[in-house]
């Protein structure tokens, strides 16, 4: 038998422990208790959750529950949040009421991030769920860490939301993901920095909730964000704070400005209230996030190839109407082709270049995908029709001798070459309008 080993000393020396306090958090917004969490229930089910749909996003307005700390600490129990609900709403999980059925989608969503981490251990492990996004080359500056901790960002509602969580130990969930999607799609830090400050300052912090957040803002976890679905902290603000009343209430440098000022104050304004100017460029960064993303995103990569493909069909196309001498020199197949082509990007030129320039992608990948795509087939179309101009022979009186009318024309050749280019269209505008950035 082994020799018995000699047990170390359990008594510990709590003198070597050293605590630094840099905030104080208001304990007092969070009494302790199984009789208080159920009153917050009772209470929010009763005069708050049917009106949940309109004013959850809001964070000045107290429309939530404020009941995820004692979720978290095991005080309060989802299926027990879940059935206070249903007895509300008829036993109703989807229909009846749309505030009590979108309060209970958000349970639903908590215990759907703590089955990811149940069934991919991996996310526990300091891991992204999309394996993808390992490679990913996140930027670490001290200097901006520093200043997104203190809540000094230079982006007001940015500020406010982390002002927040440090003096109450809790932040809205609107401001949650606008942190968030801050953190790692501005400022291009990793997320697992941001997911360890979160858990070492909120009173209601959950490792599968949290990380689900996180991972969901950065585009690397389940159901990810497109990368270039972006929220803009100064658009959020406005629509979500239109007076400023919350940004007014936690950052007091800035509660004397007015609703037009406050979301994004001038330079000599924040020197007068000595309130930080902005750490970061959005537009310069939203350039270089998409530029990171199509380089490892493979679902970026593919439908760049599947749009080259259909490129070259269209090409393909043209050249097999042009080679065909019974159209050489057919006006009317040279101009529908031309027209067919070039109309959707003459008519998007001008509001696509707006927009992307809003959108800071004039100079990202997304950007060369558009522009290449839109604006080089008529470009190859009159190269060709340049080429073969110079074969004599009139396409009108050939198509009346072969009997092909100008309509065949039009309905055999033209309208099924266009068709790839108006979906091609219509797919990067759908894109662009699904992105949040504006």
């Amino acid at each position: 038998p082994h020799p018995a080993k000699k047990l170390s000393s359990t008594k510990s020396n709590l003198s070597n422990l050293k605590f630094v306090k840099s905030h104080i958090v208001n304990i007092n917004l969070w009494p302790a208790g199984e009789a208080t969490a159920q009153e917050r229930l009772s209470s929010f089910l009763h005069s708050k959750a049917r009106l949940y749909s309109e004013s959850r996003n809001s964070p000045i307005i107290d429309g939530t529950s404020r009941i995820s700390p004692y979720l978290a600490l095991g005080i309060l129990s989802p299926k027990r949040c879940i059935l206070e609900s249903l007895k509300l709403n008829n036993f109703e999980f989807t229909s009846g009421n749309k505030g009590i059925c979108k309060w209970i989608d958000e349970i639903v969503w908590r215990e759907f991030y703590r089955n990811i981490m149940h069934s991919f251990p991996k996310v526990s492990m300091n891991q992204p769920f999309q394996d993808y996004t390992k490679s990913i080359q996140w930027r670490y500056s001290s200097k901006e860490i520093e200043a997104f901790y203190a809540g000094k960002t230079g982006f007001p509602i940015v500020d406010a939301g982390i002002r927040q969580m440090l003096a109450e130990g809790w932040m809205h969930n609107r401001l949650r993901m606008v942190v968030a999607m801050f953190f790692t799609k501005n400022m291009l830090h990793d997320w697992r920095l941001g997911e360890a400050f979160f858990m070492e300052n909120l009173l209601d912090g959950d490792f599968s909730s949290n990380n689900g957040g996180w991972q969901w803002s950065s585009s690397t976890g389940t159901d990810a964000a497109p990368y270039f679905r972006i929220f803009n902290p100064i658009t959020q603000s406005k629509n979500f704070d239109a007076d400023g009343l919350f940004i007014k209430k936690h950052i007091k440098e800035l509660k004397d400005l007015d609703k037009k000022e406050i979301h994004d104050p001038s330079e000599k304004t924040r020197d007068q209230l000595n309130y930080p100017k902005q750490i970061l460029d959005l537009k310069e960064r939203f350039k270089i996030v998409s530029s990171i993303w199509y380089i490892t995103n493979p679902i970026s990569k593919f439908y760049y190839n599947f749009i080259t493909f259909v490129y070259n069909f269209q090409i393909f196309g043209v050249y097999f109407v042009t080679r065909n001498r019974k159209f050489y020199g057919n006006k009317l197949v040279e101009r529908s082709l031309l027209v067919t082509y070039a109309f959707p990007g003459v008519i998007l030129l001008i509001p696509m270049y707006l927009m992307l320039g809003k959108m800071g992608l004039l100079n990202s990948y997304f950007a060369l995908i558009l522009i290449n795509v839109t604006f080089s087939t008529p470009f190859a179309v009159w190269m060709l029709k340049a080429f073969f101009k110079t074969i004599p022979y009139d396409i009108e009186e050939a198509a009346m001798i072969d009997g092909a009318s100008k309509m065949t024309i039009l309905f055999k050749i033209i309208f099924p070459l266009a068709l790839p280019g108006i979906a091609r269209v219509s797919i990067f505008c759908f894109i662009i309008s699904w992105t949040e950035y504006m």
